[in-house]
């Protein structure tokens, strides 16, 4: 993405057999006198937003990652909780006493 950040003003070109050259040669005038100085701030204007959005992508990125490495962390925590739980639960199951027996079942 970093590498598409920055805009090139075009170089005008033509394939016409002889003439080809003149024709590149005008285009690249008439965009000199005409466009050149509007274009310009134009580009410089974007450029800057690309690298900005470029750059905050990037920090998005590294944030992103730091947090899926941080959930992993907390659930495996979760994890190794709930196996705990569940062993005191069932050590504190054993040592209940058994419910008394109904006399009247007797």
């Amino acid at each position: 993405m970093a590498a598409k950040q920055t805009i090139e003003e075009p170089v005008f070109q033509s394939e016409t057999p002889l003439v080809g050259p003149a024709v590149a040669a005008f285009r690249q005038s008439w965009n000199d006198v005409s466009t050149k100085w509007y274009v310009r701030g134009v580009i410089q204007q974007q450029m800057a937003f690309n690298q900005l959005v470029t750059r905050l992508l990037g920090e998005q990125d590294r944030q992103d990652e730091a947090t899926a490495q941080e959930l992993n962390l907390l659930a495996g925590e979760l994890l190794a909780l709930r196996q705990r739980l569940e062993r005191i639960e069932a050590l504190l199951a054993a040592q209940k006493p058994a419910a008394p027996q109904d006399q009247s079942e007797a």
